[in-house]
């Protein structure tokens, strides 16, 4: 007798490939209750609507197999085993899987106990895999569909593991279990935020920080990252300095991640936040002999700006703060500013006409090296931001300090500066930031800040009278350009970039052109990408090409999947260990 038909008919209502998702997660947790009627009644649904997947007929095999209906029962997993051993085909199924159901299938024929089942149904009370046999744990969660796999990690998180989360070499067994459980996570964490499932990452992470601290302490440089990134998009706040204690603690081995954290705190006007980080880590990270030399300059640099916002404040009520207090207040960050250089900053932030401090800077000298005139425009740049929109210093002075870097400037500049000086860079600063986004790279938000900040550039260049009209224009359509790649290569993904409408609008772009851009940037975390995953064959092991640049595929709009591309990171920072001087200059450049 064809069962199938009859609940064909039971459920006209319910079409092929058109049902909930959630219906198999539902299912399996209505078995586990022993509700067997509203179980049969949604198995009997996935048996419809996924008429190809073995996960309904298998559920009803072990409702009528419990309520006694063993005619049926076998009936129905027939059906789910001739379903699934066609993945065996595609190599989208563990044979172990289908060894465990043919044994249940036996145990239905022989009407004898059933000693496991797929889909994490286990009939034997009081047993928990993931706290017994981690092994058959993973075995029923990478073969279960995705709705019942999230399930069955948020339901394991809560029970200690069947593992010890140890170091010692001579505990193999448990350091592969402890691996295998720890890959998993991190590929499931990956899969939520490829197919923008962003509220179940959140959740799923948030439990395993909560119920299982030294396993998330494995990976929280990631996991906190992308903690962060999302309540950063979402305007949760108070939230992100929960998510940093764990970079305080222990910077160095969280590094990479650290940084694209610092970015992000400066892009999204949190300064207060980005200055207090740099400085709990910044003597940590210039201490350790792990990381490359320099790593610790990017948290100087904010330490040392906000510093300069604080001197320039105090130069506007006409005060004068001498060189001896600024350095007093930085020593403790082993920040000391060259005396000289303090003074032509202080100087250049003084109250008075800039427009009048630029055209001596062109006109009047001779012989001008770059560092000079570099640093002249970044000081005059960090006030036009502070006073025409409110960007504080920290952050206008990373924007310009990496988009300066896309201009080939030579070391001195002879009788003055050249007319094409600012003239816009599109071929050099696009590789510039293809650099910056490159595949593994930890500069990424740089992307979308270098390409946005220069229209504030351009606008203070204009103001000021540094460049004409022609060559503003001229480097709006660059500009223009660039930014039109950028959307398109990035549009499912732009939410990444979302810090970049939480700047005043520059007043060369339209308010009609900026609240649609905003709008685009946030609908794209809530739209599904092109290309959905699907768990049950999701590749564990692919890695991808090291030629991938941001243009290509920018950042990496298709997480990694495994630890692997991750775990090189690390491994660049060993390599580098040895390279790290045991002392740091004593003057800042």
């Amino acid at each position: 007798m064809d069962y199938l038909e009859e609940i064909k008919k039971e459920f006209p209502q319910v079409k092929p490939y058109s049902g909930d998702l959630d219906w198999d997660n539902q299912a399996y947790g209505y078995l586990r209750e022993k509700n067997y009627e509203r179980a049969e009644i949604l198995f009997k649904k996935i048996c419809i609507s996924e008429p190809d997947h073995h996960s309904g007929f298998e559920g009803l095999a072990y409702v009528y197999y419990t309520k006694g209906e063993f005619e049926k029962a076998e009936w129905f997993m027939q059906e789910a085993l001739k379903r699934a051993k066609k993945f065996i085909e595609q190599d989208a199924i563990d044979l172990n899987v289908i060894t465990k159901m043919e044994a249940c299938y036996q145990s239905i024929i022989g009407r004898e106990p059933l000693e496991t089942l797929f889909g994490g149904f286990n009939p034997r009370e009081g047993e928990n895999l993931f706290s017994t046999d981690l092994y058959a744990w993973l075995e029923n969660v990478y073969a279960a569909p995705f709705q019942r796999c999230f399930q069955m990690t948020m339901e394991a998180l809560e029970k200690p593991p069947a593992f010890e989360l140890l170091e010692e070499v001579e505990c193999r067994g448990e350091m592969q279990d402890q691996q295998r459980f720890q890959d998993f996570f991190f590929n499931f964490v990956q899969f939520l935020r490829n197919n923008k499932e962003m509220e179940k990452c959140r959740q799923l992470l948030e439990k395993c920080r909560l119920h299982q601290p030294a396993l998330y302490r494995k990976d929280y440089c990631y996991y906190d990252r992308y903690l962060i990134q999302q309540s950063l998009f979402q305007g949760e706040y108070k939230k992100v300095r929960d998510y940093m204690n764990f970079f305080i603690e222990e910077p160095v081995p969280g590094i990479d991640e650290l940084i694209v954290v610092l970015q992000l705190l400066l892009f999204y006007r949190l300064n207060g936040l980005a200055e207090e980080l740099s400085k709990k880590v910044v003597a940590k990270i210039s201490k350790s002999h792990d990381v490359i030399t320099g790593a610790e300059e990017p948290f100087e640099d904010i330490i040392f700006s906000s510093v300069m916002e604080m001197v320039f404040h105090q130069l506007q009520r006409g005060e004068h703060p001498s060189w001896q207090e600024v350095d007093e207040s930085l020593k403790d960050f082993e920040i000391s500013p060259d005396k000289e250089i303090f003074e032509t900053i202080i100087h250049q932030l003084s109250p008075g006409d800039d427009r009048e401090k630029i055209e001596f800077l062109l006109q009047n000298q001779d012989d001008l090296s770059r560092g000079n005139v570099l640093s002249f425009f970044l000081w005059q740049f960090n006030k036009y931001m502070l006073e025409e929109k409110e960007v504080a210093f920290s952050t206008s002075s990373e924007i310009y300090r990496w988009l300066i870097r896309g201009y080939k400037i030579e070391e001195e500049l002879r009788g003055g500066l050249p007319a094409d000086l600012f003239l816009f860079p599109r071929d050099s600063l696009k590789n510039h930031l293809i650099e910056l986004g490159g595949f593994l790279s930890n500069q990424w938000p740089k992307v979308g800040a270098l390409i946005w900040g220069s229209y504030y550039f351009y606008d203070f260049l204009l103001e000021y009278e540094i460049i004409s009209e022609t060559c503003y224009q001229e480097a709006l359509e660059g500009i223009n350009q660039l930014k039109k790649e950028f959307i398109e290569n990035y549009k499912d993904q732009l939410w990444h970039f979302s810090f970049v409408h939480q700047w005043p609008r520059p007043d060369s772009i339209k308010e009609s052109d900026w609240e649609a851009e905003k709008k685009d940037f946030r609908q794209s975390f809530f739209e599904r990408p092109e290309v959905i995953e699907e768990w049950a064959i999701i590749d564990q092991g692919e890695e991808k090409p090291e030629t991938m640049t941001m243009f290509d595929y920018l950042v990496d709009k298709k997480q990694p999947r495994g630890e692997k591309d991750q775990r090189k990171k690390k491994t660049k920072r060993k390599q580098a260990k040895k390279q790290k001087k045991k002392q740091r200059k004593g003057k800042r450049k």
